[in-house]
């Protein structure tokens, strides 16, 4: 048995399924705090399916770059060990990723919705 391609095979369904469900989420939960934040319906729905295709293409990049292994798997504890790791590193970028979107939604609100210049 392969436990090499096995454990390829699992991680990168694994990590896809994890980065699409997570989005999804995000981008549908998230909406409503889009708009709340940029005041604009049709703006924010244009900036969640941009922050949605981003952070697709990121996340399953990522995913693919870290797939490759320097060592041999031989055995099915090895394969469980080396998926719980790269999962939880995959779970670990997506949280990352969902804080510096929100981050960055926010200082555009603070900087620019409610910017009101001086007037003489």
């Amino acid at each position: 048995m392969n436990w090499m391609l096995i454990s390829y095979s699992l991680y990168l369904l694994g990590s896809v399924f994890l980065t699409l469900w997570v989005g999804r989420h995000l981008h549908k939960n998230g909406f409503a705090f889009i708009i709340e934040l940029l005041r604009d319906v049709e703006l924010s729905k244009n900036v969640n399916n941009i922050l949605l295709i981003g952070f697709y293409l990121v996340n399953i990049a990522y995913s693919l770059l870290v797939l490759k292994e320097n060592f041999t798997i031989h055995t099915l504890h090895e394969t469980i060990e080396l998926l719980s790791y790269k999962l939880g590193l995959i779970i670990t970028i997506l949280s990352l990723m969902h804080f510096c979107n929100i981050g960055i939604l926010y200082f555009i609100h603070k900087k620019y919705i409610h910017y009101e210049p001086h007037r003489h």
